[in-house]
């Protein structure tokens, strides 16, 4: 999982790109494709996971768009698959939750910033890749 830090301007070539420019959707999707492309030819599937629900909602906009992004840049892919982290850390709504439930138990899964994953939400996130790899790779 890559782009929590990515939702901000860049100096592109000598000029500055302003986050939610079309400018910036532009090149972060050329760039996101590129990575998606080289993912691509070096593995036999790859998987790009979104970002989870984020507790402040000007950040959480970002991130759903900057995940939207890698969703649309994999799916390009004949082996690339988007795995959204909403269904596994989110709420029944599909917002922020700090905690989750794991074999029964309320568990917090969440940093004190809203952003973060503690331990528990980690292994809430590794079960559901795992999972997706044991469906995906069956022989």
């Amino acid at each position: 999982m890559i782009g929590t830090n990515d939702a901000q301007g860049v100096n592109h070539n000598g000029k500055d790109i302003y986050y939610g420019t079309k400018e910036w959707s532009d090149l972060y999707r050329t760039k996101v494709n590129k990575f998606a492309q080289t993912m691509s030819v070096t593995s036999e599937k790859f998987y790009w996971m979104g970002m989870p629900p984020m507790r402040d909602p000007k950040f959480d906009a970002k991130m759903k768009a900057v995940s939207k992004i890698y969703e649309e840049e994999t799916s390009k892919f004949n082996n690339g698959k988007f795995i959204s982290t909403i269904p596994v850390l989110g709420d029944a709504r599909g917002g922020y939750t700090a905690y989750n439930n794991i074999g029964g138990k309320q568990v917090l899964t969440r940093g004190n910033d809203g952003i973060h994953f503690t331990n528990g939400g980690g292994q809430l996130l590794t079960n559901a890749v795992l999972d997706k790899f044991k469906s995906d790779f069956k022989r």
